[in-house]
């Protein structure tokens, strides 16, 4: 028995190149029928088609977001898992391809960081296809910004090519006499101005009490989020990001 969907998690033995993926049957991109893959180990390190590769092309890219997804052989039948910086059209003109021509859709996605190994985190997925992805410690991603009226973009530790749902912990500092009420929105939403009655992050002198929450909030295709405040001040804010839930399988 193979379970209807395939998932994913890092490799125990080789966490920061290697993702293990469970057996299961996937969708072909273009709706034209459905495969099925065994349990395999895809090695980001290494080109598809060389030993448990599953790079597409080129070499790791560092601070990067892969795309994963499973290619099916149409002659053997067989399918391998696959991995690439573009979110819908992988290269497919693969070294050692062996007639793996036809693209599944896509199953999650992953970050390297500065050195091109695997951001390391937990992977839960559902029964619609989505999953959710936690990291295995938060990501400081705005540190020290100050608050301002002006929107801002921030781009946070999300996959680029497709838009999350992004989980994050936002804080910032108060100073003496303040309060400021500000908006943590996606860039897709209106650009509205915070104010006392629509906000979802304030400041306040209160004991000097550090304001902090948990946000969910949509990512654009870039990965980034907007701020926007009530005043402009040396008041700092923090954002970490948590992980996201993906619902774009």
């Amino acid at each position: 028995y193979l379970p209807k969907q395939i998932t994913i998690s890092n490799n125990v033995a080789t966490p920061a190149s290697k993702i293990d993926f469970t057996a299961g049957n996937f969708n072909f991109y273009d709706g034209s029928g459905q495969g099925t893959m065994t349990s395999k180990t895809g090695d980001l390190s290494n080109l598809f088609g060389t030993s448990d590769g599953m790079l597409d092309t080129g070499t790791v890219a560092i601070d990067s977001t892969y795309h994963l997804f499973a290619v099916y052989n149409p002659t053997t039948n067989l399918s391998k898992p696959l991995a690439s910086l573009s979110s819908t059209s992988p290269t497919m003109t693969l070294p050692n391809a062996d007639g793996y021509t036809v693209l599944g859709a896509r199953i999650a996605s992953l970050l390297t960081d500065s050195i091109a190994n695997i951001l390391m985190g937990d992977y839960t997925f559902f029964n619609d296809g989505s999953y959710y992805f936690e990291y295995s410690q938060q990501i400081l991603d705005v540190s020290g910004s100050p608050l301002t009226t002006n929107a801002e973009l921030h781009p946070m530790s999300l996959p680029t090519g497709i838009s999350v749902i992004a989980k994050l912990t936002y804080y910032a500092d108060p100073i003496a006499g303040s309060f400021y009420t500000g908006l943590v929105t996606s860039p897709f939403s209106t650009n509205r101005v915070p104010s006392i009655s629509d906000f979802n992050a304030s400041v306040e002198l209160s004991g000097e009490v550090r304001t902090q929450k948990e946000l969910n909030i949509k990512s654009d295709t870039f990965g980034q989020i907007r701020t926007r405040w009530t005043a402009t001040s040396d008041i700092s804010q923090t954002i970490f990001t948590i992980g996201w839930l993906d619902n774009n399988i």
